[in-house]
């Protein structure tokens, strides 16, 4: 009897344990099971399809011949509501809410869709680097051409029918490069980051312009630099405050008040995810001395730049996919998964090569893409993504 109790002592020890190390980490270690496959029968260049998923948790399957559109029902079922023909060679994709701009690599034109179809098409004269939208579906096109007469840069702005607003034209000789650009959901303002290395020196400038409608053109009216920084990502926070991302710092800055808060980052940001209302998140490198190697940590802040949460992962990472809920950190075989606030979800691990995950809003599916299709996989417990 007393080797039973010693026995059942011994279990309930190794359980609490266990559990106290599940507490520490922040991780249930859960399995996935495949419910069913959305690939198309007879379906070609399924390898070469780029997913997303939009707000209203329909998918947008964009390939090189071709963009459409589906939802899945409860039963997982594939139900197609639109197709357009499309064709690109390297497909990119740039996103926000159920809007999506496909465009082709160091192409000419791009074309602007939501859950309803195409919206419109953007035709420009130089090479696309990037596209940012707007929650309306306004645009602004950063491109770029290096020749031997001269190194070109264009911003050009179209609104939600594809009606182009302005040219914004900058040389490199004349202030530097531009990075990145967002356009605000007012529609009246657009900023961009230039990277100026004119004086053998790094600095990087952000620089806000209106937009005159009436004669369409753009109007230069605040700006901000930040010696010996790469500014690389910006979003609106609304019409006056506007995040940006750079290689060692996180940056709030207030167009109107010409306020700006500065967030330095001790360790190298390896990526940097702006698509949560209430979170900004970054994944960086730091040494550890718990274990051998390097660990990544994922390290969630406020919109006021006041870090959250941080977790830590002690495998490496080469995919980030996020959602409006949820964000995964992964390898293609093992992934971290986060809510927007930082708090851990899971960590689970699939049995092919993934190219990349979609965490659905419905609270226990997620959508795996890999070089056969895609596929539904389920929780095994169905609240695990619960917030």
């Amino acid at each position: 009897m007393k080797k039973k109790i010693i026995l059942g002592l011994s279990i309930a020890l190794v359980i609490i344990i266990a559990l106290l190390i599940v507490d520490r980490f922040g991780l249930v270690t859960k399995k996935m099971s495949r419910v069913a496959s959305l690939t198309e029968e007879n379906a070609t260049l399924v390898d070469q399809n780029e997913y997303v998923l939009l707000d209203n948790d329909q998918i947008m399957q964009i390939g090189k011949e071709s963009v459409s559109c589906f939802s899945v029902s409860s039963s997982y079922q594939r139900k197609e509501l639109w197709q357009e023909i499309s064709y690109t060679k390297y497909p990119l994709v740039s996103q926000n809410g159920n809007l999506v701009c496909v465009f082709d690599k160091q192409g000419y034109n791009g074309i602007v869709y939501n859950e309803k179809g195409k919206l419109y098409e953007l035709k420009v004269n130089l090479p696309i680097l990037k596209v940012a939208l707007n929650k309306n579906g306004y645009s602004a096109v950063l491109q770029k051409s290096n020749t031997d007469s001269e190194s070109k840069s264009v911003i050009t702005l179209f609104d939600n029918e594809g009606k182009k607003l302005l040219d914004r034209i900058s040389y490199e000789e004349n202030g530097g490069v531009p990075l990145a650009v967002s356009i605000s959901d007012s529609n009246d303002t657009f900023c961009t980051s230039y990277l100026d290395v004119s004086n053998n020196n790094i600095l990087s400038k952000v620089i806000f312009f209106k937009i005159d409608g009436k004669e369409l053109k753009d109007n230069l009216f605040s700006s901000f630099e930040f010696a010996g920084s790469i500014v690389t990502d910006l979003k609106y926070l609304d019409a006056e405050n506007i995040i940006a991302i750079a290689d060692d710092k996180l940056i709030r800055m207030n167009l109107f008040t010409e306020k700006c808060d500065e967030k330095i980052i001790e360790d190298r940001i390896s990526y940097a995810n702006l698509s949560f209302d209430n979170s900004i998140v970054l994944v960086c490198d730091k040494n550890t001395s718990q274990f051998s190697g390097d660990a990544k940590y994922v390290e969630f802040y406020s919109n006021n730049l006041k870090k959250k949460k941080e977790q830590v992962i002690y495998n490496t990472v080469s995919q980030v996919c996020a959602n409006k809920k949820f964000i995964s950190c992964g390898n293609g075989n093992e992934y971290n998964i986060y809510s927007s606030n930082g708090i851990a979800k899971c960590k689970t691990s699939f049995n092919v090569d993934v190219k990349k995950i979609l965490m659905s809003n419905r609270s226990n599916t997620v959508y795996v893409a890999t070089s056969k299709g895609l596929d539904v996989y389920k929780m095994q417990n169905a609240s695990f993504m619960s917030n």
